[in-house]
């Protein structure tokens, strides 16, 4: 539970908050979604000071103002009448923010979430792939260190309790696709099995390719991918090799050849691309027959971009302190900095760096004009 101490006024001033435009684009986004879903009982009880808007505009509003780093804070910060009017809320306190978690349900901010995330345009890769590979989904899961007494985030033992975030990234747009919370055991090859999708384009790393079945079954779905292979991963020759060009030399490619993975017949056909770079050896396992193989290699080291947005993610969220401690809490407090990635995809064009995101902070607080803001951004003059 979240402590339900009272808080005090002084630790927190109106003029320290920033960002009311991001927090009004996110309002204009959820307002469609708010009127389509239907209240629970609960959230019609006339005792209630809190509704679902409010609350997700306070949850937005501390991911984007660096002062507000506590539930406390936040708290603190609605009984501001700028807090008040651009949030829609009255002053909450600890207990009435606390109960929200159980009243949201994640997925209303996961249809916001793909919303918004198809607007995005292609931000990052090379023409020559994006021709040819239409979109390009990185597909990882990461830990997230929860509290001890977080029961549901199962992973080592009670005293190391951690949620998992499953993430579809898109590389050319940089923004998540599909996204699922979980305790921290669970399978990311099942979560992925799940969500696959015809005609989608996966590249992962070697955590997905254990089991030969589940690559059988993407086969079967539809989708293309490029997966990177254990180096004693069992491999049947089909036939000769593809003769390799300069440029796949020059990538590191040393070999291009049909494979059966496994002992069993009947087990998945592809395409091998052999890469060996930087002193290792990677084994790079696709059903994208007709892509010269330095583009098989292109594809896999792109793959980077969903480690560097984690990254990126985990500094937005801080992950020090918890708005709430159930699973739906974390869930929607995830979710939340997940829109505010794609708020500030869509504001700026493209994925700030960690350098960049300390920028925009330095903009809210007022430490930084627009104009150094724009020069950290990559702006132009013009822009």
């Amino acid at each position: 539970m979240t402590s339900t101490a009272p808080a005090t006024a002084n630790e927190l001033t109106e003029a320290q908050l920033r960002n009311w435009s991001l927090l009004a684009a996110f309002q204009g986004r959820l307002a469609p979604h708010l009127k389509r879903r239907l209240q629970t009982p609960t959230e019609t009880d006339p005792r209630r000071t809190l509704q679902v808007g409010p609350y997700l505009s306070l949850m937005l509003l501390g991911l984007f103002n660096p002062v507000l780093k506590t539930t406390r804070a936040l708290c603190v910060a609605s009984r501001f009448g700028r807090v008040q009017a651009e949030s829609g809320c009255t002053s909450v306190s600890l207990a009435s923010f606390s109960a929200m978690q159980q009243v949201v349900e994640p997925e209303l901010l996961a249809g916001l979430l793909r919303e918004m995330s198809a607007q995005a345009l292609p931000v990052f890769g090379e023409d020559r792939v994006r021709q040819q590979v239409k979109e390009l989904i990185a597909n990882d899961g990461t830990l997230l260190p929860a509290l001890p007494r977080m029961a549901w985030a199962l992973w080592q033992n009670p005293q190391n309790r951690a949620g998992k975030l499953h993430l579809e990234f898109s590389v050319w747009r940089q923004v998540p696709v599909e996204f699922t919370v979980t305790d921290g055991n669970t399978s990311e090859r099942a979560v992925w099995k799940s969500k696959l999708r015809k005609g989608a384009c996966y590249v992962n790393d070697r955590n997905y390719s254990h089991d030969y079945r589940l690559i059988g079954d993407v086969q079967k779905a539809g989708a293309r991918f490029v997966l990177r292979l254990h180096n004693n991963a069992i491999l049947t020759p089909l036939g000769p090799a593809r003769p390799l060009s300069e440029a796949d030399r020059r990538a590191g490619v040393v070999e291009d050849i049909p494979v059966r993975l496994g002992s069993d017949p009947q087990g998945p056909e592809g395409r091998l691309v052999r890469v060996e770079a930087d002193g290792h050896t990677f084994l790079l396992f696709t059903n994208l027959a007709d892509l010269e193989a330095e583009l098989v290699a292109l594809i896999y080291r792109y793959r980077w971009q969903i480690e560097l947005y984690f990254k990126w993610i985990k500094c937005v969220l801080g992950c020090r302190h918890w708005m709430a401690e159930s699973l739906e809490g974390m869930t929607l407090q995830i979710y939340c900095a997940l829109i505010a990635s794609v708020l500030l995809v869509l504001w700026t064009g493209r994925k700030p760096t960690l350098r960049q995101w300390e920028a925009l902070q330095l903009y809210w607080i007022g430490y930084i004009d627009l104009e150094e803001l724009a020069q950290s951004l990559g702006f132009g003059k013009d822009k």
